[in-house]
């Protein structure tokens, strides 16, 4: 019985104009061995009745279904390997021209691509499954499109050229290899396309390139990017599976949609000994959008200042992520939102920075530690040491700032500035601590309407918790409050007030003093609210200190409590023993009051005696334009006279009215 032998011999050649194809070849034998010459071999899809799309040479366009074999038995044909699946088999159907014998050959395959250059110049689509061997090289022309329906089976190596555009499976895994390392082509190549490139070598770039959001970068190591100093790889996209460096070179990265960064991408190790600087600038410089930078377990040396303009900071946590100055700073702050992201322009009016989770460690050289400015500044969960000024929240503006714990500074601890003729507001200090710094402990200068609520200072060697007014032309500080702030120890004044209005102190707490003025106001007025959880050094007295603002007049300050106390005002002693506080209320519907109209009623007061003082309130006054006095007349009885300043007639509601009698 004759039978196709197939044969492998070497075939080196450039195709032309072709796309890849697939030799196959053999020799038909009769049963005694000799050769069957001058045959037609007919070619069908395995199974089928259907002729296969077949070649008579590697260039060939014309297709045919049928060959002949030469005088010596041996037939060949080509199969244009993007026309079928890989997985194609064929039947042949051989017959001799006079013989009446036909034999057939089931299910035949052949592997042998043929290596070389082929030029796609026309669009095509690949159906099926397609195997591409090392050797074969797509050179793809410009405005054409070889799209593949299944992911093609290819290795590490360079397969696509030219300008075309290669079009996979949406969401399709390609290897940045398969264009030869280049990723200006991969690029171009996959145009509008979905797609993931892996880059698993280090790829030199030396022309700036955009990486649009269809295409993201997957990284996986050793694979990163070396840029040439002068260029800008722009990133839409990119995957990195673990804490490596992916980019390299004194080129730019440039991250648009894209909003977290590591400073390991650029190579920062947390060491503690090598410099991180450049990769934390660079991590910081490449959100071209602002975002967050963010820093896992490890010590980060820093030698210059960086600034954080619109940048998140977040470490893991501040007992295992610390940054750490190398050098001297010549009083710079190590993180500083006034420097916008390039690390060298100021910009001072900053907004929505924030340092997250992280120590800060200015290594005792000459560095301050962070300042975080103007709208949106959030400050929690950080440490600070080491440093000159510790913390500075300049100008803030609804901003907030918890669990700070600053110590061991030269300078302030924790501070809230701004520039002469600015002042901050809406802004809150929460759990914050400030201990055994060389200046003041809490020291809040030229801010509105905020709070310092559970904070607490601690053996600084200034004011434990300094309140400051303003250097502008309005000269004071309104509506702070203090809920909950405790002083202890300290070699200066637990609690300074310096030109503020409508202060509030809310259940103050003085521990171990080293002076006897727990509480020093200066030109200012305010209220001390439930302050008799003071523990002062002299069982049964401590000292409110009280001056003027130059011209004579005393600011009032409240006292609400039930606690025994020496007030000090202008260095005149006012010695008052409130021994019970008396209350009394009624409920009043006044009448219709035109502007300067006057109505007063009697309150009942148990207790109250000629000479107590008195004060009241009504609840359906509004915040300003009214005028509420009290004064005991007679035993039991309060005075409350209330006078309309509005400017115009004005009918109040029902309301109550009560009075706060000092009884001593």
């Amino acid at each position: 019985m004759e039978e196709l032998r197939f044969l492998h011999p070497t075939v080196k050649f450039s195709p032309k104009e072709t796309v890849m194809r697939i030799k196959f070849y053999g020799r038909a034998e009769s049963p005694a061995g000799d050769s069957i010459a001058s045959a037609t071999v007919k070619i069908y899809l395995a199974g089928t009745s259907t002729p296969a799309t077949a070649y008579t040479s590697v260039s060939s366009t014309d297709a045919v279904s049928q060959v002949t074999t030469d005088e010596y038995g041996y037939y060949t044909f080509y199969i244009n390997a993007f026309d079928y699946d890989q997985g194609q088999l064929f039947d042949l159907v051989l017959n001799r021209l006079g013989y009446a014998t036909t034999y057939t050959f089931y299910n035949i395959q052949s592997d042998n691509i043929i290596p070389g250059t082929y030029s796609i110049t026309k669009n095509t689509l690949v159906a099926g499954h397609v195997y591409i061997p090392k050797g074969v090289v797509l050179n793809i022309s410009n405005g054409i499109t070889l799209t593949f329906s299944v992911m093609p089976e290819i290795g590490l190596y360079t397969v696509f050229t030219g300008d075309g555009t290669v079009a996979f499976p949406s969401g399709c895994k390609v290897y940045i290899d398969w264009w030869g390392d280049d990723l200006a082509t991969v690029v171009s190549n996959i145009g509008a396309a979905d797609a993931t490139v892996v880059i698993s070598d280090v790829v030199a770039i030396a022309e700036n390139i955009v990486v649009p959001s269809n295409i993201c970068l997957c990284f996986e190591p050793p694979g990163k990017l070396d840029i040439e100093r002068g260029y800008t790889v722009t990133i839409a996209s990119m995957y990195v599976s673990g804490l490596y460096q992916i980019f390299d070179g004194a080129g730019a990265v440039s991250l648009t949609t894209i909003k977290e960064a590591y400073p390991e991408w650029w190579g920062a190790t947390g060491d503690g000994v090598s410099d991180d600087t450049a990769a934390i600038k660079l991590a910081i410089t490449s959100l071209s959008s602002g975002g967050t930078v963010f820093f896992s377990l490890g010590t980060y040396l820093i030698k210059s200042k960086i600034g954080i303009q619109g940048i998140r900071i977040v470490g893991a946590d501040p007992l295992i992520t610390t940054i750490k100055a190398g050098a001297a700073g010549s009083g710079a702050y190590m993180l500083d939102a006034n420097l916008q992201r390039d690390h060298a322009t100021v910009y001072t009016n900053g907004y929505g920075a924030s340092v997250r989770n992280i120590t800060i460690d200015g290594g005792s050289y000459t560095w301050n530690g962070i300042r975080l400015s103007g709208e949106r500044s959030i400050a929690e969960n950080i440490m600070i040491t080491g440093c000159v000024d510790g913390f500075d929240a300049y100008l803030p503006i609804v901003s907030s700032f918890r669990n700070i714990k600053s110590y061991s500074n030269s300078g302030v601890g924790i501070k809230s500035t701004a520039a002469e003729g600015q002042v901050g507001t809406t802004t809150t200090f929460e759990s914050c601590w400030a201990y055994e710094n060389g200046s003041y402990g809490i020291h809040i200068k030229q801010l509105y309407t905020s709070s310092l609520i559970n904070c607490v200072g601690q053996d600084n060697t200034g004011d434990n918790i300094r309140l400051e007014g303003n250097t502008n032309s309005d000269g004071a500080g309104y509506s702070l409050s203090l809920i909950n702030c405790c002083s202890e120890g300290g070699d200066s004044y637990p609690f300074n007030f310096i030109t503020q209005r409508e202060l509030t102190i809310i259940s103050p707490r003085v521990v171990g003093p080293n002076i006897n003025d727990l509480m020093h106001f200066s030109n200012s007025q305010g209220t001390v609210v439930s302050y008799s959880s003071l523990v002062t050094p002299a069982p049964g007295k401590y000292s409110l200190m009280g001056e003027n603002d130059g011209t004579g007049i005393v600011k009032p300050i409240t006292i609400v409590g039930n606690a025994s106390e020496t007030l000090t005002v202008n260095d005149t002693s006012i010695f008052g023993f409130y021994a019970s506080q008396l209350i009394g209320t009624t409920t009043l519907d006044l009448p219709s009051l035109n502007d300067g109209g006057v109505w007063s009623v009697d309150v009942t007061v148990p207790g109250a005696a000629l000479g107590d003082p008195a004060v009241a309130t009504l609840t359906t006054l509004g915040p300003v334009d009214w005028l509420i006095t009290a004064y005991v007349r007679a035993a039991n009885t309060v005075l409350v006279t209330i006078m309309n300043k509005t400017g115009g007639a004005v009918d109040l509601a029902s309301g109550i009215v009560k009075v706060i009698v000092f009884h001593f």
